[in-house]
């Protein structure tokens, strides 16, 4: 048993395993593997692609706290599960989360981006947030009072790909096993900057302040309504996601690959998925389950094309993604 202070509470308690993204994200992605493990890409250049099990947990709540953030994530990821899509007008498509309640998915989402902000985990190390606002954080996750609209403001998309189907690219239930570690996204010439989380087949971005005037009726924006509109974004449209799998690429071109099973990452396979680039400077982590069952191809992208990846805000002309889905 470990003790020590308890964050949350600030209380003196033994502390309990915590995990900063929801438990039920990782039991549900091991499930689907079949073998309980996970499929591990980082961008570091000496480190290889291998199976873990670890689910990014630490000694960090009391028992008491522990309970308080459960019964966020049992509304939270029950939300996100319950998603319907549907399609307005010609061609937009877009997740309906009914019976949504502003305060509580706020508050699950607020645990999330608070816990990553006190963890000690590597995983979580590029978020920080100001120490008066995580302390107003922790106050309202404590007490069960939702930070005012304005505060850290939130924006979702469902991903996808637009070219996915069972015989060629991802299909929307395969990103749902993906689960990123946050990223920083700075914008404006660095006058502020966000937080992009990825897990359960959503792409979360978290303002630090709150959402910018001109984005602030955008659909996504997270806002006090009984139905939340969450509109689908292809994955190839977000640059950080693709220079992640561009380290994935790079590595098994590199041989660096250390998994169990053969099956798993078979040649034939990997020649299926052409990813590309340059890694992303920032330490994020990539787990994933290759479902070579139902995925043939990541990317049909020649990797001649694609060393201006990173400084584009989508892919090049040979890999473009439908503007219904961004």
């Amino acid at each position: 048993m470990t003790s020590g202070i308890c964050p949350l509470c600030l209380r003196n308690e033994n502390l309990q395993n915590s995990h900063i993204i929801p438990n039920a994200v990782f039991r549900k992605v091991k499930h689907k593997q079949g073998s309980g493990q996970l499929i591990h890409i980082d961008d570091s250049h000496d480190t290889y692609i291998k199976h873990s099990q670890d689910s990014w947990s630490e000694y960090l709540l009391c028992a008491s706290c522990e309970q308080i953030i459960s019964a966020y994530e049992r509304y939270g990821i029950g939300l996100l599960r319950s998603g319907v899509t549907r399609k307005s007008g010609a061609r937009t498509r877009h997740i309906e989360l009914g019976s949504h309640e502003f305060a509580r998915f706020k508050l699950f989402l607020t645990s999330i981006l608070w816990r990553a902000a006190m963890s000690r985990q590597p995983q979580f190390a590029k978020v920080q947030l100001p120490v008066d606002l995580a302390e107003k954080a922790r106050l309202s996750i404590l007490n069960a009072r939702a930070l005012r609209p304005l505060m850290l403001g939130r924006k979702l998309w469902r991903l996808t790909d637009t070219k996915g189907s069972h015989d060629s690219g991802f299909s929307d239930e395969s990103l749902t096993s993906l689960i990123v570690s946050p990223i920083p996204r700075l914008h404006d010439k660095r006058a502020f900057y966000t937080m992009l989380f990825v897990f359960e087949g959503y792409l979360f971005e978290f303002f630090v302040k709150s959402v910018p005037f001109r984005e602030a009726n955008s659909l996504g924006v997270h806002r006090d309504a009984p139905t939340l509109f969450v509109p689908y974004r292809c994955i190839f449209s977000v640059p950080e996601l693709v220079q992640i799998m561009v380290a994935g690429y790079g590595k098994h071109d590199r041989g660096m690959v250390s998994l169990k099973k053969k099956r798993d990452l078979e040649s034939s396979d990997v020649s299926r998925f052409d990813i590309f680039t340059r890694a992303h400077r920032a330490s994020v982590f990539l787990y994933f389950w290759l479902g070579f069952d139902t995925i043939t191809s990541l990317v049909s992208l020649p990797v001649s094309t694609c060393h201006s990846i990173g400084a584009t805000s989508g892919l090049s002309s040979t890999r473009r993604c439908d503007s219904s889905s961004r």
